[in-house]
């Protein structure tokens, strides 16, 4: 037994099943690709080999529209003391932010989306949904970069921010401070979230790594080249 943090909800979000028999980004097999995705896209395909098509659905899936965790300190006020920690679309390639219970209003990058239009630099929806699907380029590289930044962000700016905010309003009891500074946290991680989509882009383009490192050629595993690789014909 152990007492569970916050970090560890997030971390189970975050769950592909990997190191399980159901692992759905597991090597030696085709289907998560040379790259090891976990995602799995509906087919219209409904069976194969006489067997019905059934994949896996992971607790992070990309079909998840929000993903969030709600938590309760008894030990404080109300207002503070319930927070929404929230990413929207799937927690792989989401930042969880917190939201105390309080507020009265959320930051625009929050309200104000669609799927039918890709706001770039504003929505937090497709910061997140937008570097989801370009992870889906080189998944066992680039979701090592993502979580760097998850950490960076979730634990080092977000739960410090919300230690700070609990003292400033357990002190002096105003609200829209803390609502202001949680709003503009909310705000610079999704700018962070839209620029680390170029950066990965920039590294990994072309099937090279590009950068924080001496530039190589990635290529594919070989597991999956003996699987797949036809010698050209003799002409």
């Amino acid at each position: 037994d152990f007492k569970i943090y916050i970090t560890h909800a997030m971390e189970m979000m975050r769950n592909t099943y990997v190191n399980t028999p159901f692992s759905l980004s597991s090597n030696y097999s085709l289907s998560p690709g040379p790259f090891q995705t976990p995602s799995r896209w509906t087919t219209p395909q409904t069976t194969s080999k006489g067997e019905t098509v059934c994949w896996e659905r992971s607790i992070s899936t990309h079909k998840s529209i929000v993903t969030l965790i709600a938590q309760s300190r008894y030990w404080l006020p109300n207002e503070i003391g319930g927070i929404v920690w929230f990413t929207p679309h799937s927690a792989r390639a989401g930042c969880f932010t917190p939201f105390a219970v309080g507020q009265k209003s959320l930051p625009l990058g929050y309200t104000s989306n669609t799927m039918n239009h890709l706001d770039r630099g504003l929505s937090a929806f497709w910061a997140h949904k937008y570097l989801y699907n370009i992870i889906e380029l080189k998944s066992n590289y680039m979701v090592d970069d993502v979580r760097q930044v998850q950490k960076m962000r979730e634990i080092h700016v977000s739960l410090a921010l919300q230690k700070t905010l609990d003292e400033t309003y357990v002190s002096n009891g105003d609200m829209d401070y803390v609502e202001n500074q949680y709003n503009s946290n909310a705000m610079e991680t999704v700018t962070l979230f839209w620029k680390l989509s170029d950066d990965l882009m920039i590294k990994y383009a072309d099937g090279f790594c590009n950068g924080g490192c001496e530039p190589h050629r990635l290529g594919y595993p070989q597991y999956w080249i003996d699987q797949v690789y036809i010698p050209p014909l003799d002409t």
